[in-house]
């Protein structure tokens, strides 16, 4: 039985099919980092550079896709003034917000998966030719290694590429539908938190005393 001592670990690695598969998930992974940045834009209906600054500066995929959230439940909600829109327009606002929620989920899933092949070191045990990973995100004191398959690099890779394109067809949806909604939340733009000044008690109790 092999144990930690026994795995080499690699500054590159030997298999030639691991790495170009490695690059080919790496690439359609920033496909669809953008395609999440595309929802973001034309749901703020900010100017690109602006959206580009805000989304951009939230440095991990989980605050990217919580931004996104954040913005799907504002502008996809199921309180609109009904009197300006047909009823079928506030349906597909709910059946688009549960879209996009449901499309952040399984990215921030996807981005655990692909968190492991990109971050966790590479070993391998000499001569074999099976490579491994390191796990360091379990219980183990000095981690864990696992065997990684090529197939399941391609798996996830065909995964990550069916959801970008997936969010293409979807930021296609919302477009057009997004500019009426946006069009109410312009109009909104004094802040409700505001207290009202209002006349202390004393002074009402006075005037209503001179009326009488």
């Amino acid at each position: 039985m092999a144990t930690t001592n026994d795995f080499s670990l690699y500054l590159g690695l030997p298999n030639k099919e691991f790495a170009q598969q490695l690059g080919q998930l790496t690439v359609a992974w920033a496909a669809l980092e953008f395609a999440v940045f595309r929802l973001f834009e034309v749901m703020t209906g900010l100017p690109v550079p602006m959206a580009r600054s805000i989304y951009y500066s939230a440095r991990t995929t989980s605050a990217r896709l919580d931004l996104v959230r954040s913005v799907t439940v504002i502008v996809l909600r199921k309180r609109q003034p009904k009197r300006m829109f047909r009823p079928h327009v506030l349906g597909d606002a709910l059946a688009l917000q549960k879209r996009v929620l449901k499309h952040l989920g399984d990215i921030g899933r996807i981005a655990g998966d692909r968190n492991k092949f990109v971050h966790d070191p590479w070993a391998g045990l000499y001569p074999g030719k099976k490579l491994y990973q390191l796990r360091l995100g379990g219980k183990e004191i000095h981690g864990n290694y696992e065997p990684v398959l090529l197939r399941d690099i391609k798996r996830l890779t065909n995964l990550i590429e069916g959801k970008a394109v997936a969010l293409g067809k979807l930021h296609n949806s919302l477009a057009p539908r997004v500019l009426p909604l946006l069009s109410i939340l312009e109009l909104q733009h004094e802040l409700t938190l505001v207290p009202k000044k209002e006349a202390p008690a004393q002074t009402k109790r006075r005037t209503r005393s001179k009326r009488e």
